[in-house]
């Protein structure tokens, strides 16, 4: 009576019906009264069932024949400015089922496995909605699933980057994301798989491809069986880096990376990608890829390149931000400092009056908007991609003084620190190309 498609199975040696005492599954989406379901069996060991949602989609359950599927059973919470209801996790949760039970091919295993929500979706509001270092990632990394509004940082010596959609530990029982457009299910269940110990494993249609879109969706038999492991088996490690042609500026930016934009390959592009660049940032429909957008203006740079990004950023100011967005303009705030590296006055005055702003900013106050302590920490992260001289004076000046507005200060500053130190030693290159590489 809920407008919802609920499905329960039958395995043959198992003692009976899934679906008994209430623990029918619900496929995701809400249906209009007595919508038609169509069923279709593809092969002879599996059946599928579709039907079309009030929202004008086509939502989809199947039942596989085989062993028993492994069933994780995943608690979901969210920031208290993100969105996320039950139903939306259920859909995604969904299609990283499809993703991982279905084979798509000979390269790929039909897992079984079974992600499924335990309990309903949940609110936190520690922090701000941002993961800026490791005590940020610290603070909202309760198992199993937590749902924030920007990745700045992801797995430690790494050290910051640019356009982050989702970090798991590896192995570990949580993982943070954001929220997409479009192939939630497979950062889902890629980042689940990094849970169970997965490298990345280059490949335009493998699941832990650097890269997302629709077609990242094969696990391998080893990774099928890390995924089965209540511990996780890892795979040894594998060289790493999208496979992507990057002769096509907008297929190269208009597409998600799991560590953030692709450094070397983004950098290939050159300054006169910029006025593409600026269409690209100035047209609505690409709002989704914001944040990949202004990391690549940051990276490839040219005359106005600071102007550009400071604009947007000041655009921003002052109003409730759409989830893509919010992620574009903080992301904008760090990608500054690639611009300071090159020798950008106006973009490494930006970055030093914002990060000592963060002295006297207030808590974030829960509403997703661009608030100085939010812009304070990424051009805290700005500073140490710079590797000017100037920036290691400005975080001095923040170590002397009472920043409370983020629980843990010094992680921030630590992970800049040793981020400025690392550019001046061996480049900004090799640094964001290290976190491009990143397993």
């Amino acid at each position: 009576n809920d407008g919802r498609v609920y499905t329960s199975w039958f395995v043959e040696g198992q003692s009976d019906w899934s679906g008994l005492n209430d623990r029918w599954r619900n496929i995701g989406g809400v249906f209009p009264n007595a919508a038609a379901l169509g069923a279709v069996a593809r092969r002879p060991d599996q059946l599928d069932v579709f039907v079309t949602g009030n929202d004008g989609r086509v939502y989809t359950s199947w039942w596989p024949s085989g062993p028993n599927n492994t069933v994780y059973n995943l608690a979901i919470r969210r920031y208290t400015t993100s969105t996320l209801a039950n139903a939306d996790a259920d859909s995604i949760l969904a299609q990283a089922n499809t993703v991982l039970q279905v084979s798509d091919g000979s390269d790929d295993t039909a897992c079984p496995i079974q992600l499924q929500r335990s309990g309903a979706v949940t609110v936190f509001n520690t922090g701000n909605g941002l993961i800026a270092s490791q005590a940020d990632f610290n603070a909202v990394a309760t198992p199993n699933v937590s749902v924030v509004n920007a990745i700045s940082w992801c797995n430690g010596a790494a050290g910051p980057g640019l356009s982050i959609i989702g970090c798991g530990q590896t192995p570990g029982n949580s993982f943070v994301v954001v929220r997409l457009g479009s192939n939630e299910g497979s950062l889902w269940a890629h980042e689940f798989g990094h849970n169970k110990g997965n490298s990345h494993r280059s490949g335009a249609n493998n699941l832990m491809n650097p890269s997302l879109d629709g077609t990242t969706r094969r696990v391998n038999q080893t990774e099928c069986n890390a995924y089965l492991s209540s511990t996780g088996v890892a795979p040894a490690p594998v060289t790493t880096g999208a496979v992507i042609a990057t002769g096509d500026l907008d297929s190269f930016v208009l597409r998600h990376y799991f560590e953030g934009i692709p450094y070397d390959e983004a950098r290939a592009f050159g300054v006169t990608a910029l006025p593409r660049l600026r269409q690209l940032l100035d047209d609505p429909s690409h709002r989704d890829f914001q944040a990949n957008i202004v990391s690549m203006i940051g990276i490839v740079g040219g005359e106005g390149a600071a102007d550009t990004l400071i604009g947007y950023v000041n655009a921003n100011q002052e109003r409730t931000l759409d989830p893509a967005t919010y992620r574009g303009a903080v992301t904008a705030v760090m990608a500054l400092g690639l611009v300071a590296n090159v020798g950008d006055a106006n973009a490494l005055s930006f970055l030093a009056a914002k990060a000592l702003a963060l002295a006297a900013a207030a808590p974030a106050s829960g509403t997703l908007r661009l608030e100085a302590v939010t812009v304070g920490q990424q051009a805290v992260l700005g500073l140490g991609l710079s590797g000017r001289p100037e920036a290691a004076q400005v975080l001095t000046q923040l170590r002397n003084a009472q920043i409370r507005a983020i629980a843990e200060p010094n992680s921030l500053l630590d992970l800049s620190q040793t981020t400025l130190s690392n550019v001046r030693s061996r480049g900004l290159s090799d640094v964001l190309r290290q976190r491009s590489l990143q397993q």
